[in-house]
């Protein structure tokens, strides 16, 4: 009986009992078990957020299929690519439409939408299913094809592993001597195992098998966990046959959109119900972006109607007093005595004209100004008025996104698609293929490893990196531990066993390849682990720098928050020490911002860490916790230990209490993901107290001794603040090919040199040098009051909030603008205390006792008191008609300077002194309201 007919239960008993092998029971059990293990994390999962408020979404692409948005989000937050996202603009006028997971990197999450909807979303309130794809795997299982490839598999069972190539396979001559063996092997084999380190050619050998396979004439499905993967083989394969590549391969994905094109048909999710509504739908959305600018300019179009109904009413008054002035005037003495009209009368009533007339002025000015104001408004909204009607009454509109798929899949000779999106093909489209290749499996669970390898009939082709850290669930009962948080290697060996790493040994000679390169350098990163685990010395000619930062001498204790969600522990010193590095990375050679990956310990350092990024302006740094690394490589790593001055142990570094599989093939990965320079940062000390003769301890010890001189990371970080504003932002935001021009490197090596004009007097350039620190600390501090802003808004997600600040387009062009505002006269003072007054009074909820935060965020509000006092003060002749209400807001103002500085500003410098001490209120004030809803 031939494999292929190896289809339905019945059939698989009948083929089962005639070999005389018994595990149809194995079978069934491992089906329920899986089923169960996934019915317990889709349970658990569902514990989690579903409905948020996502802030500051940046728009990466775009096409007229759609466009991708990247979001930051908070660690409580569960998105997998391929999810769905349902999300609502605008709170009066709302604009709802569909959205999905493109990709995710750490604290970064990439919405695909089905339009362009502007350069930024300020807002969007999204809802999706946490457990979606964990559901969506769930159903596959309830009709998992039992055929025999899976079943072997599954029982370990590689007996009967041979097959017949009837071609010589495709590979180019310059594939290694481990790939050329590799791919001769795999494709005379049912199942082939080829199992390699990073940077080994593993990809390489996945697209020569695809190529092979299609030259027999096979039907192939490669599968992989990310877009990244995908893009790199999908790259392979054109390059090793471009026309099959082209013609036969139809890949599957809508995160590769993020990456350049490929030269191959490639099918993802698109905007449909747009059609000539496209222009009119991207007014509709800039109107729904600046309702907050709408609402103040219907505010102000209402005040001036008071306004103007005020001035009416006066001077009916006035000619009524007038009217009145007249007939007494005019009356004769007759009349004058009968009625007792004395020149007091008429002097009175000349009075009450006089000031009516100046009230009917003063309503005028006040009106003048308030249409001037409403002037101004109207030319800074993004639609016009009488447009924006029209506009409207596209609130509600049939757009959509649509999957695109070959026109007739089930005969596509090559499909190429990430796991995820897989899944969200119907089985009946899919297709039977003879031939399934599984890359980097040793990211899979396994209910997506047999569920990736029972689609083939034939042949299967596993490809991974067997010394990488395992799959992990969110559910962490017995049976997600048993199913879940193992890749198929770790099941292979049954147990875990005290080696250090599951050595390709272990799997059947006759299903298994290693991939080696002796061309390759080592790593002297994830060579250190060798040093550690077999005491070999490290290999000559290692590529890459390590920097050991010891801060055993600040003797710091990290601080903990412990509430109703833990948010702990905090280390403030390690915090500098990683933000130092940033600098020194960047200064050096052509490192970017995305070349960058910070590394903590599953704690409040990361949450602690967006804050100080974000205050020295470096938002496309990526964070993750140990353990959540997947499958990606940076130039620059950072590995903060956070944990000085606990008096526990953290399990993901403690192989006493994880076992030392886990913990050494967590920190394996971590390396792996190293390619040029790595950072430790660790309070040694510490270690060698609590993780007395623990594997971390003698990997940092190993670490330690390999050390480049780390005195020169300060100095680098000095040299980066001392730089002028403009180029101290070039080196953050320049890409890899401009850091490498001469203009460049022209450039930098001049901001170098030192800033003193010659040219001036001692006393000259000493004053100049004050002005320069003073304007630093300005522009440091409103980027760290900014930061503390966005922070608040992340922890309230976090515990399941909506922000504490509203985020509007106002809200980001100020944020934008204060940054590099200096405050050196009263017109400055008045333009950017304005500015604050909407940042942190007006869009404000925690004064709102309707907010879920209301009773934690009751902190001293006064500085936002003080904001709106100044902000009346200095817009009184529009709000404020009575002159007495100026006086006493001016005597309330006068206090204020005096708790600055302890006078009004009069000189440049008393204007930004005075600034600063302001903002330093701010800070505190914002710093206040955090650890209060912290705990």
């Amino acid at each position: 009986m031939s494999a292929q007919s190896v289809e339905t239960k019945e059939s698989l008993v009948s083929f089962i009992i005639t070999r005389g092998n018994y595990y149809v029971e194995h079978i069934d059990s491992t089906i329920t078990q899986v089923s169960q293990a996934l019915s317990d994390e889709a349970k658990a999962r569902n514990l989690y957020p579903k409905k948020s408020i996502l802030t500051n979404g940046i728009r990466v692409t775009e096409s007229d299929e759609g466009a991708i948005y990247r979001f930051e989000v908070p660690e409580s937050f569960l998105f997998e690519s391929s999810v769905s996202v349902r999300c609502t603009m605008g709170s009066g006028l709302q604009f709802s439409f569909p959205a999905v997971v493109a990709d995710v990197r750490h604290q970064f999450v990439f919405f695909l939408l089905p339009l362009d909807v502007g350069e930024m979303i300020s807002e969007v309130t999204c809802e999706w299913n946490p457990s979606e794809t964990v559901e969506r795997l769930s159903k596959r299982w309830e009709a998992l094809p039992q055929r025999e490839i899976c079943s072997a598999l599954v029982n370990r069972d590689f007996s009967n592993n041979s097959c017949t190539a009837t071609k010589e396979p495709v590979f180019p001559s310059t594939f290694t001597e481990s790939q050329q063996e590799a791919v001769k092997k795999s494709v005379a084999r049912k199942i082939s195992i080829i199992v390699g380190e990073r940077k080994r050619g593993k990809t390489r050998v996945a697209a020569s098998l695809m190529l092979s396979a299609l030259r027999e004439g096979k039907r192939v499905l490669y599968l992989t966990s990310s877009s990244g993967s995908l893009y790199d083989c999908m790259l392979q394969a054109v390059s090793l046959n471009p026309a099959v590549a082209e013609e036969s391969i139809a890949v599957i994905d809508t995160g590769i959109r993020l990456l350049p094109p490929l030269p191959m048909p490639v099918y993802a999710l698109k905007g449909e119900g747009i059609g000539a509504q496209r222009a009119e739908l991207k007014k509709l959305m800039k109107v729904v972006s600046a309702e907050h600018e709408y609402d103040r300019l219907e505010a102000l179009t209402q005040k001036r109607e008071e306004k103007q109904r005020q001035i009416e009413e006066a001077n009916a008054e006035a000619e009524g007093v007038k009217a009145e002035l007249m007939r007494m005037q005019g009356a004769s003495m007759l009349e004058r005595m009968k009625q007792r009209i004395n020149k007091g009368d008429i002097d009175s009533a000349q009075f009450q004209l006089q000031n009516k007339l100046a009230l009917v002025e003063r309503l005028k000015q006040h009106a003048a100004m308030l249409a001037k104001e409403q002037f101004k408004k109207e030319s800074q909204i993004p639609v016009p008025l009488k447009e924006k009607k029209e506009v409207e009454k596209l609130a509600s509109p049939n757009v959509s996104l649509v999957r695109t798929l070959p026109p007739t899949l089930g005969a596509t000779r090559c499909v190429a698609a990430t796991i995820a999106e897989a899944l969200k093909i119907d089985a009946s489209q899919f297709g039977e293929f003879d031939v399934v290749c599984i890359d980097d499996a040793h990211a899979l669970n396994l209910a997506e490893f047999f569920w990736c390898a029972s689609h083939a009939k034939e042949q299967c082709f596993i490809l991974a990196d067997i010394t990488e850290q395992p799959p992990q669930s969110v559910c962490q009962l017995e049976s997600c531990r048993t199913w879940l948080q193992k890749d198929y290697f770790l099941f292979y060996q049954q147990q875990e066993s005290n080696q250090l790493r599951f050595k390709p040994g272990v799997l059947p000679e006759g299903a298994v390849s290693e991939l080696t390169n002796p061309d390759i350098p080592p790593s002297p990163f994830a060579s250190c682990l060798d040093v550690v685990i077999d005491k070999t010395p490290l290999p000559q000619g290692a590529k890459g720098r390590i920097y050991f930062i010891n801060t055993e001498d600040q003797r710091v204790v990290s601080e903990q928050y412990i509430g109703k969600k833990k948010i702990l522990p905090h280390n403030e010193a390690n915090a500098r020490r990683v933000i130092e590095c940033i600098k020194h990375a960047l200064l050096s050679g052509s490192t970017t911002q995305s070349d960058i990956l910070i590394v903590a310990p599953p704690s409040g350092q990361l949450t602690y860490l967006r804050e100080r990024l974000k205050a020295n302006r470096m938002n496309d740094v990526e964070i993750a916790a140990l353990g959540a690394i997947r499958l990606c490589s940076r130039r620059c790593v950072i590995f903060d230990t956070t944990v000085a001055g606990l008096d526990f142990t953290l399990r993901i570094l403690d192989d006493k209490k994880s076992g030392p599989v886990r913990v050494v093939n967590t920190l394996d990965t971590l390396l792996s993901t190293v390619m040029e320079e790595f950072y430790i940062i660790a309070d040694l000390s510490h270690f060698t107290t609590l993780y007395k003769d623990r594997f971390i301890t003698k990997l940092l010890d190993v670490f330690k001794g390999r050390s480049e001189n780390t005195g020169n990371i300060l100095n680098t970080s000095r040299r980066f603040d001392e730089l002028p504003p403009d180029m101290r932002r070039k080196v953050l935001l320049a890409t890899a090919d401009e850091k490498q021009t001469n203009d460049y490197k022209t450039k930098l090596e001049q901001a170098k040199l030192s800033a003193v004009d010659m040219s001036k007097s001692a006393a000259q350039q000493s004053i100049a040098l004050v002005e320069r620190k003073l304007k630093n600390d300005i522009h440091s501090i409103i980027l760290r009051v900014l930061a503390k802003r966005e922070l608040i808004n992340i922890v309230a997600q976090y515990l399941e909030a909506y922000p504490l600040f509203k985020t509007t387009q106002e809200t980001l062009k100020y944020s934008a603008t204060l940054a590099d505002l200096d405050c050196e006269n009263e017109e400055n003072f008045k333009s950017v205390m304005n500015m604050w007054n909407v940042l942190i009074y007006e869009s404000s909820d925690a004064k709102k006792t309707s907010h879920p935060l209301a009773t934690k965020a009751k902190v001293d509000a006064k500085i936002s008191t003080d904001i709106r006092q100044i902000y009346e003060y200095y817009h009184s002749d529009i709000e404020m008609v009575v002159e007495e209400g100026k006086h006493k807001l001016a005597q309330s103002i006068q206090r204020i300077f005096n708790d600055c500085i302890g006078r009004k500003p009069v000189t440049p410098t008393d204007w930004m002194n005075a600034y600063l001490v302001f903002l330093g209120r701010m800070e505190k004030y914002l710093e206040t309201v955090t650890k209060q809803i912290r705990m």
